[in-house]
């Protein structure tokens, strides 16, 4: 294998089972044992690995350095934050119900999947927020609407959610759903109902 290095000693690019000769660049290049690469080391959000070349002694080693947070991690970084400096405030029944509304989107939905929840914990089922107020493993017929002994419905009785847009089968909403749109409150007729009122007006019947 032939590697490229810049000034500081770091690997740029790597050249393997390249015939002498084929590539202009190759005398610039330096040959190692492949098997002198050690293993890559984990890494951390915010962070990358850089393969460093030690002239001196032709050791090869990883160097973990800080990177420019992407976009998405940005955002699931905020959402993060957002859920632990509003949890407490949810636990305690301090928000409004326009407020809950608006968080209930931030929260990760309940999983049946043998999920580990913890007391306190916060999860998102049908358009509410409940929390966790026992410790278990989760299993399909346990969700937080039968299962009253492991979850608390954090959203206040009586209240009818606004429409929000769904994003898939899994938030999509179901034949006896009702939303509040446009000051108006509707029934989806139909399973799996992502459109609104407006948009398929003979899925939703106008209550009031």
């Amino acid at each position: 294998m032939i590697i490229f290095i810049d000034q500081n000693g770091y690997v740029r690019s790597r050249i393997v089972n390249n015939p002498q000769g084929s590539d202009p660049t190759i005398n610039q290049g330096i040959e190692i044992d492949p098997d002198s690469i050690p293993p890559r080391p984990e890494t951390k959000r915010g962070e990358t690995v850089l393969l460093h070349y030690d002239e001196g002694t032709g050791a090869l080693t990883y160097h973990v350095v800080e990177r420019p947070l992407t976009i998405d991690e940005k955002s699931e970084i905020l959402e993060k934050a957002i859920q632990i400096t509003t949890r407490e405030m949810i636990r305690q029944d301090q928000l409004t119900q326009e407020e809950l509304e608006e968080l209930v989107h931030i929260y990760p939905p309940w999983s049946g999947d043998g999920v580990n929840y913890k007391i306190g914990d916060i999860v998102k089922y049908e358009k509410a927020l409940f929390e966790v107020i026992q410790a278990h493993t989760s299993q399909s017929d346990w969700d937080p609407i039968v299962a009253t002994s492991l979850f608390k419905n954090k959203m206040p009785e009586g209240i009818i959610p606004e429409w929000q847009q769904p994003t898939g089968a899994h938030d999509a909403y179901n034949i006896g759903d009702r939303v509040t749109f446009e000051g108006s409150v509707y029934e989806s007729l139909i399973d799996g109902n992502t459109w609104s009122p407006t948009e398929h007006p003979t899925g939703w019947k106008l209550i009031d």
